[in-house]
């Protein structure tokens, strides 16, 4: 994949003014991220620099270490709370998502269901990034309602429907029909498997 004299991009994270720089070479960029080959590669501009201003620098500092590595660091996780790190995570996913790198939102999805085994103050501020950052159909939404219709009990769920935008109520609302028409005669029986949230990798 790497090439002599392969030319870096510069990579601009954050809101203009306070941008985090990132280098990192083409031929990887483009080898992972097909948007990224579209927009980098009929560039004729030297040095080639991309700015991207709706992510953070921890959550592109990820997607770097993977571009590179292939892994993510544990040691990332252990560093902030747990509402920091789903936080982080989601925000991972969406950057992932919108660069159309498949692998990285699956493993980004399967670090998000370790984090759901412990608790999570404020998932109503998750959920509204994630419908905020993502499209129709997005793999994380669908996880997102998932959990919410299946995962939260009724006394809970009134309370944060109140919290809800719109959007995911509809979702919420479109999930339950689809699976009564499913399994109209085994609701008690709904398992959830995770690869069901993966998006589409077709390498």
């Amino acid at each position: 994949m790497y090439r002599s004299g392969d030319d870096f991009v510069t990579f601009l994270i954050g809101k203009e003014g306070s941008e985090k720089k990132f280098l990192i070479h083409k031929s990887f960029a483009c080898h992972y991220s097909p948007i990224l080959k579209r927009v980098l590669g009929s560039s004729e501009e030297s040095p080639v620099v991309h700015h991207i201003k709706d992510t953070s620098e921890e959550a592109f500092s990820l997607l770097y270490q993977w571009i590179y590595e292939q892994a993510l660091d544990d040691a990332w996780d252990s560093e902030v709370n747990n509402q920091q790190a789903a936080h982080l995570i989601i925000e991972l996913y969406t950057l992932a998502e919108k660069l159309q790198i498949p692998r990285l939102q699956n493993l980004a999805i399967e670090y998000f269901e370790e984090v759901l085994s412990r608790p999570i103050d404020r998932i109503d501020n998750l959920v509204s990034y994630c419908w905020e950052n993502t499209k129709a159909g997005s793999p994380l939404r669908r996880l997102f309602v998932d959990l919410q219709t299946w995962d939260v009990g009724k006394d809970e769920l009134v309370g944060r429907v109140k919290q809800m935008p719109r959007e995911v109520l509809e979702d919420m609302v479109l999930s339950l029909k689809d699976r009564c028409e499913k399994q109209s005669s085994s609701l008690s029986m709904h398992v959830r498997n995770i690869a069901d949230f993966y998006a589409n990798d077709m390498e």
